[in-house]
């Protein structure tokens, strides 16, 4: 396309927090509706764009600001979310807004319990199957629908295990020893800090050593009764690479998945990697990736692929299920869901049963002004 024929629009982006268990910041929320009644008055009929939620337990929240601010008087409400996986989200919202249901719009680009499908066709053996999921938030809860599968919940921040590992010398050096390649930073594991929707701790180091203990119990539990898989889902990334690698220390007969993808998977140290952890996405990921855009995480390609929907209605969305390992240099693509092209080969199959396992958050609000920029050319 010519430059000159490329016509673009302004797009004034309003960031809300989101946390997984409190849901979006509602006076960010409330400041952001006030910021756009007076950029684009009652008078003027349009949609309330929103790309998100993030996490599927946000709609309660929002659901209390449209109603409490009567918001849909004036407005159509109309998110695309590309990570909130819970299903039927558009009509548990509409429940909570009734007054004004046939305003709302909530399309969902993403669905945690297809993705939990896939995952158990890959890796069969569903009654020696186990998932273990965080608390406190909606992450997992959808997904085990029968008594073939056993679940398991930790406490949804990892934080204080994380610094303590950290702190000690001897651990760290299992888990992630500071022998790095050259070119390859250290992993913090006691980055970030509390969250503010979560009860208070008052003994960290202790706490620290009881979440050790549950997790080193389950492990053995796993062991000994002889489970084959275990799943691993939650909101923190660091929590997710923390898990695998604890759990290919404490139960290395364990094959390990993770249901979602993130950068951080893919990191060596010395003789110490994730490779053959399984992920699933909707992008090819690492060495693979050629000349598609790669973004750090699932939930980062989730939310482009909302952002570009909601810019333009036209964009096809990536709708596979790319079911890939941790390898050298990155996640390498073994089986893609949903594609005209989709394959089973034998060897995929193979690897997965026979190979041995070696080792918020943003709402976006778009609103549109007309003026011919180069920008989104």
């Amino acid at each position: 396309m010519r430059k000159e024929d490329c016509y673009s629009q302004l797009v004034v982006v309003f960031l809300i927090g989101e946390s997984p268990v409190t849901g979006i910041s509602k006076p960010q929320f409330t400041s952001a509706l006030l910021q756009y009644k007076e950029l684009k008055p009652y008078s003027i009929p349009s949609d309330l764009n929103i790309v998100g939620p993030v996490f599927s337990g946000t709609v309660d929240s929002i659901a209390k600001v449209l109603y409490d601010k009567k918001v849909l008087d004036n407005y159509r409400f109309h998110a695309i979310s590309g990570t909130a996986s819970l299903p039927d989200l558009e009509h548990k919202l509409r429940e909570l807004v009734s007054y004004k249901k046939d305003k709302i719009s909530l399309k969902q680009l993403d669905s945690e319990p297809e993705a939990f499908q896939t995952m158990i066709g890959a890796l069969g053996n569903e009654e020696r199957t186990a998932l273990i999921r965080e608390a406190d938030t909606s992450y997992g809860e959808e997904l085990v629908q029968n008594d073939k599968f056993q679940q398991f919940k930790y406490s949804r921040s990892l934080l204080h295990l994380r610094a303590a590992y950290e702190a000690d010398t001897d651990l760290m050096a299992r888990i992630f020893p500071k022998a790095l390649r050259p070119n390859q930073l250290a992993l913090r594991f006691a980055t970030g800090k509390e969250q503010i929707d979560t009860l208070p701790v008052y003994a960290p180091e202790n706490f620290a050593v009881s979440q050790q203990l549950t997790l080193r119990h389950l492990a053995s539990y796993l062991s000994r009764a002889k489970f084959l898989n275990l799943i691993i889902t939650g909101s923190d990334p660091l929590d997710m690479v923390f898990l695998a690698r604890f759990f290919q220390e404490e139960a290395p007969n364990l094959r390990l998945a993770v249901l979602t993808s993130d950068d951080l998977l893919d990191r060596e140290a010395g003789s110490v990697s994730l490779r053959g952890v399984l992920t699933i996405s909707k992008q090819p990921t690492g060495a693979v990736a050629h000349k598609q855009i790669e973004l750090p995480s699932a939930t980062s390609f989730g939310i482009y692929e909302a952002s570009r929907l909601q810019l333009n209605p036209g964009h096809l969305v990536a709708k596979q299920a790319v079911l890939s390992v941790v390898g050298v240099d990155g996640e390498w693509p073994i089986l893609t869901k949903g594609d005209v092209n989709e394959k089973k080969s034998k060897s995929w199959r193979k690897f997965i049963r026979f190979g041995p396992l070696v080792a918020g958050v943003l709402v976006i609000i778009f609103w549109h002004l007309d003026q011919c920029l180069p920008i989104w050319c």
